[in-house]
Formats: C-alpha cells, structure tokens, sequence
C-alpha cells in the first residue's frame, strides 16, 4: 500500500484469492448474491457465489469487457469485437442489443457502463477492437442511451475512454482516459442526463514501464464519494476533490475492480489470470443508484 489507507481497508485485511486460471478478466458486478465477471481472452462469461467455484454461463461473448445491472436486473455487456452493448434479459436469457450504431455508424468497441435508476444507459467506445481500416467513427466517444433507446454522442475530446462511474448523488459522471496523458476527466450531469463540459479530475500517470505497469481503467465510488481507479500498481483512490489518497497495491496488475457482497463492503480486484478480494470500511456504490 502507498499513502494513508487506514481510512480504507478493514483492519488486518488482506487480499485473497478467490478465483483463478484464466487469461484476463474485467467486469466485476455484483447481483443477487452472485459476483458475475468475464475472461475477455476466452470470450466467456461467469458468475460464482463467494466461495464456490465459477460457473460459465455465456461462451462467444465477442470479447465482453464492461458489465453492469440495469434498473431492472438485467445484465448489460459491452461485447468489444462484436461492436455492441447488449441487454441480457434476467427471465428469458434473450440477447438484446441496445447500442451498435451512433448516427448510422457502426460503433467501434464498446468497452464499459453503467446505469441509471430512470433507464438512463453511459458507456464507452474506444477504437482497439476494430482495425482502422473498419471504423467507421474516427473518434473514442463517451455515449448515453436514454430511456426511449436514443443512443448520444455525450463526449469526443478522450483519446481512449475506458472506465466510468457516476458519483454518490448522480450530479458527476467519471471517465477515465487510458492513452498517451493517462488522467480521468469529471463531467457534470444535467437533468436530462445529458454531460456538460468536462474537466481534469486527477492525473494516473502509469508506472515505469509505461502502459504495461498499468493504465486508467476501471472506475467505482464508494458511499462517501471516493473514487477508485484501477492503474500502475492497483487502485488509485482519490477524495471527491481529486486528492489522492494513495495506491492500494494489487498482488497482479488489475484492469477493473468492484464492491460486491450484500455489505458491498468487500472490494474485488479482476486481475488477469485471477480475482481477488479485500474487506474495506466504507461500503461501494449500488451497481443502479
């Protein structure tokens, strides 16, 4: 751990290893007492209860990255190589697609998201899932689905927008840039959930061996506004003004995180091969708030 973490991390926890053998996995989510996650590598979807093994429960996912619950309970995946962010409906398991296209062209790979209570749908569109040759837009997009299916172009100015998370109160959406000047921007949210202007919020420059020690990626917010972000070395938290607070070290490089157990006091780090977990103080977000 680097910097103050007493405020963070439960006394005397540790992290665990809680699932492992596979090749990288990402969208950690919690749901009626289930952690659902993927192996993008292995284009697999699981879920598991905290100790027990994981189950598949989807395979050819199209590279599934970034996962969430929508207001509903079903589950929402960015499906990066198929170009779309589906809808999997919790009572049939039927597939629906609810963002392939922004002003009639084709997405480039839709990467991660999260939801709100109204049906309100955020996501983001990096390009390294489709050759350049293939785009169609020449631009890495922060997206909102509203309510009646509208897809919106919200944000263009991120080189390669990655993680999202709104804040406590939903007045903030989180976004951070994985590329070239690693930072996360803040952008205000409007009450028709449509973005206003961003602005820096924290700088998450990686580590000395550049984007392989770790990039801005995974984002989430805990009930007392804190943000965490996956990067070099594990999680950089930050105060809701953007101080750090300090790096909460990962035993393998992660790429998402998430809160998870009905306490939602359990911190989970996707980390490649494997996923990990760490009791802390302060309760995370609701995957729908």
């Amino acid at each position: 751990m680097s910097g103050d973490l007493s405020s963070i991390v439960e006394p005397g926890s540790e992290f665990e290893q809680i699932a492992t053998g596979y090749v990288f996995t990402e969208g950690p989510v919690w749901d009626s007492g289930y952690l659902y996650f993927v192996d993008i590598r292995q284009n697999i979807l699981l879920r598991m209860k905290p100790g027990e093994e994981p189950e598949i429960i989807r395979r050819e996912t199209g590279s599934g990255d970034g996962l969430t619950m929508d207001h509903n309970g079903n589950l929402l995946m960015c499906e990066g190589s198929h170009r779309r962010l589906t809808r999997t409906h919790k009572d049939s398991g039927r597939i629906e697609i609810i963002a392939e296209r922004w002003n009639k062209l084709r997405l480039n790979s839709p990467n991660d998201v999260i939801a709100r209570p109204d049906g309100t749908v955020y996501f983001t569109d990096p390009p390294w899932a489709v050759a350049p040759e293939r785009r169609q837009l020449d631009f890495a997009g922060v997206y909102r689905v509203s309510p009646d299916g509208e897809v919106h172009l919200e944000a263009d100015e991120n080189e390669l927008p990655n993680g999202l998370a709104l804040s406590p109160d939903g007045s903030k959406l989180y976004v951070s840039n994985t590329r070239s000047d690693p930072y996360m921007n803040v952008y205000p949210v409007n009450s028709d959930g449509s973005l206003g202007k961003g602005e820096r919020f924290a700088d998450i420059p990686y580590g000395p061996g550049g984007p392989v020690d770790g990039v801005p990626d995974g984002v989430k917010v805990d009930e007392a506004g804190r943000v965490f972000c996956t990067g070099a070395g594990g999680a950089w938290i930050f105060e809701p003004d953007g101080t750090k607070i300090g790096v909460l070290e990962a035993p393998e490089l992660p790429a998402n995180l998430g809160f998870i157990g009905d306490d939602r006091k359990t911190l989970v780090y996707t980390s490649r091969t494997s996923v990990y977990s760490i009791r802390v103080q302060t309760p995370g977000m609701p995957v729908v708030y």
